[in-house]
């Protein structure tokens, strides 16, 4: 079968929506179809996420950011905001909210949709697909593969990693929602299978738009862990979170203060934050007088996240309280799995993630700072009468392979394709 594959981030890019969609690349690959990819260039992300798809079958194109300009205005001010070394004021919100509403329609890879449409064309006119495969966010992606579809008569899949209007991160205003729900009932109306991460997500996507809709879950591959790599033996409590911050939503506040509870225990805690978007967290750090045990660091590159996430004690995992969260599965939450260390996920005591976690026994969910700190205090004296926190069982991680999800979606692309 021949798949053509949109999306806006693809290997090298070093982005969470890169990996899963390049896995998914590789795995179709390996099953024998032959595989072409339309993608963007992203100069703000560095290119160090490996793929074994060949450079010459990814088309990865320039676009015009249309946020230049304001990168350009504000650009200091909010850089140091978004690394988290500074405080964002209440203008500079107004005007980049402004900004996003009037600019970034469907979303900020606007500029992004005449380059992609243009190089798939190329590829189409010697290399026909059988299918379109799109995967979104951004969005912009969608209405490329959907015009693709309508102009050649090609059927088309839609992932949706996050939900369009429905997501719960969604914050432009009344007028600018009313032309994204016109463009989403226009866009995914034409696909011949919507795809997501989760069952609540799916149930929301199926009910609003009468499609079919499948569950793919996020997964690991247990190839790609380092084997070299062992938890710190030494006598502090290693925690690392890995990607980006959401302060006031997935928030790690509840943490800080779990160390305040600790007494001189919290001497024996250390916690790292690596990651490129990390917004006010400095501040945090710092109102909440944790120096001593809390660090930033930079975003790393996937493999080294990898042999960071082995070489920890316990692996965090921020979300947001709140009911939209239900049915939100992180593709770090797998990553964490895969990595076989245990997991403290905070902020949302229902839903996919924290529920997953309690089945499988990977870990522990908390959302008040008594019931972190008291964990805590388990941790350490594990450690103190083990040498290591152990690992979860084998068996615990059956079914979470990417292979064993992206082989159900497999099955239906050669459905739709006959």
């Amino acid at each position: 079968m021949r798949i053509l594959i949109i999306s806006a981030f693809f290997p090298p890019t070093n982005a969470i929506g890169a990996l899963r969609v390049g896995k998914f690349a590789e795995f179709l690959a390996s099953q024998g179809h032959d595989v072409r990819v339309v993608s963007a260039i992203q100069d703000s992300i560095p290119d160090t996420l490996e793929t074994s798809i060949p450079a010459d079958l990814v088309r990865r194109v320039r676009w015009f950011d249309v946020n230049t300009l304001a990168a350009r205005l504000f650009g200091r001010k909010l850089t140091a905001y978004r690394q988290g070394t500074g405080s964002s004021s209440s203008l500079l919100t107004y005007l980049g909210e402004l900004w996003r509403s009037c600019a970034n329609i469907p979303d900020n890879h606007f500029g992004w949709y005449l380059p992609a449409r243009k190089a798939a064309n190329k590829i189409i006119r010697s290399w026909r697909p059988d299918l379109i495969f799109a995967s979104a966010s951004p969005v912009t992606g969608l209405i490329v593969a959907h015009s693709l579809s309508r102009q050649h008569g090609i059927p088309w899949v839609a992932e949706l990693r996050d939900l369009w209007t429905d997501n719960h991160y969604y914050a432009f205003p009344l007028w600018r929602r009313k032309i994204d729900q016109v463009l989403e009932k226009r866009v995914l109306g034409s696909a011949s299978l919507l795809v997501t991460v989760s069952q609540p997500l799916a149930d929301i996507i199926g009910t609003k738009t009468g499609k079919p809709t499948m569950v793919v879950t996020n997964g690991f591959d247990p190839a790609d862990f380092p084997t070299d790599v062992e938890p710190p033996n030494d006598n502090y409590l290693t925690i690392r979170h890995m990607g980006t911050i959401y302060p006031g939503r997935r928030d790690p506040t509840p943490l800080f203060q779990a160390l305040k509870l600790l007494g001189p225990l919290a001497d024996r805690v250390r916690i790292s934050f690596h990651g490129r978007l990390q917004p006010g967290l400095g501040q945090i750090i710092q109102d909440m007088d944790v120096c001593h045990s809390v660090e930033m660091l930079p975003e790393v590159s996937y493999r080294d996240s990898l042999r960071l996430q082995k070489n920890s004690d316990v692996l965090l995992l921020l979300l947001w309280n709140a009911p939209a969260e239900y049915g939100v599965f992180t593709g770090k939450l797998f990553e964490y799995i895969g990595a076989r260390r245990p997991i403290l996920c905070l902020g949302l005591e229902r839903g996919v993630a924290p529920d997953l976690i309690r089945e499988r026994q990977v870990g522990c969910v908390a959302t008040d700072a008594e019931a972190i700190a008291a964990q805590l205090r388990i941790w350490i004296e594990t450690k103190d009468r083990l040498g290591r926190i152990p690992a979860p069982p084998d068996v615990q991680l059956q079914g979470l392979h990417r292979s064993d999800q992206f082989a159900k979606l497999e099955k239906e692309f050669s459905i739709i394709s006959t």
